[in-house]
């Protein structure tokens, strides 16, 4: 009994430990990111880096609070926030050079940015290797990410499937390889990638939203599709996972694929009470 209650003593006190680690700046900022004031959150970023100069977590947050907060601000800001996204990702790495997530959203930056903004994709592919020495199921991710931007799909595909190798139960794989299957139209493997995701998890929002799009490109697999999406609907999903209302847009395709006006118009009615979109209502007007 005085052993147990001393082992767990001793665990408190380490997870109180892990708790004080951060500065009180750094967990102000994490609860204004959390709450998706990105702009409160990127000045208390820079109050914990100030605090505490060689966290390299605190300089990939900062980056991550930019690159969250870029959609928001104009076109002008754009520019601003990227050479940000980038400054502070290099910090994060100069901290601590095996920071894998720095490294990783370092390589997307690259890839991803127009090369205007500091984009660059023989830097993003030169620190694919970085993250894949540091963690091959990362450095397999990222690459199958990268080619499947491309539309490079067969180097995707081999890819993802050195990935499963090393972690076959990632229900995020399986998705991402349902989704190369959408975009080459091949609906059936896009289907069956889609259903192991959720066999792995069965709350894999993401797959079950895609089951019912699935079915409306397909125009197969529609009642799969409703229960999918009925499923789905039973959530409160965040961004970026699809809305409400748009799930209920994808259910009212497929009753009407299925022939059932009613329930179509029922659904649809839904999603224009959540959301007013001119193509609910156009899908309403057919109907």
């Amino acid at each position: 009994m005085k052993r147990k209650l001393l082992t767990l003593i001793i665990m408190g006190v380490l997870i109180f430990s892990l708790i004080a680690k951060d500065s009180q700046e750094a967990k102000t900022a994490k609860v204004f990111y959390d709450n998706k004031d990105y702009d409160n959150a990127i000045d208390w970023y820079k109050k914990a880096v100030e605090k505490d100069e060689n966290n390299s977590d605190l300089y990939l947050w900062l980056a991550k609070s930019y690159l969250a907060d870029i959609n928001n601000v104009n076109f002008m800001s754009k520019g601003l926030y990227s050479s940000k996204i980038k400054k502070y990702l290099k910090l994060s790495i100069k901290k601590d050079t095996k920071n894998i997530d720095a490294i990783y959203y370092l390589a997307s930056f690259y890839f991803n940015a127009p090369y205007i903004a500091g984009g660059d994709k023989d830097k993003a592919w030169e620190l694919t290797e970085k993250v894949a020495k540091l963690s091959p199921v990362k450095g397999h991710e990222i690459k199958a990410q990268f080619y499947s931007q491309e539309k490079e799909y067969g180097k995707a595909f081999a890819e993802y499937d050195e990935l499963i190798k090393l972690d076959p139960n990632n229900a995020h794989t399986y998705y991402s390889i349902g989704i190369m299957h959408q975009q080459t139209k091949d609906y059936d493997k896009a289907l069956s990638n889609f259903e192991k995701a959720l066999s792995i998890d069965p709350k894999a929002l993401e797959s079950l939203y895609q089951v019912g799009r699935n079915a409306v490109f397909s125009k197969k697999s529609l009642d799969k599709g409703i229960e999918a999406l009925t499923e789905y609907l039973k959530y409160k999903p965040e961004h970026p996972l699809p809305s409400l209302d748009g799930a209920y847009w994808r259910l009212a395709q497929i009753y009407q694929l299925k022939g059932d006006k009613n329930k179509a118009k029922e659904s649809i009615a839904k999603a224009i009470k959540i959301n007013p979109d001119d193509e609910y209502k156009k899908l309403l007007k057919e109907l």
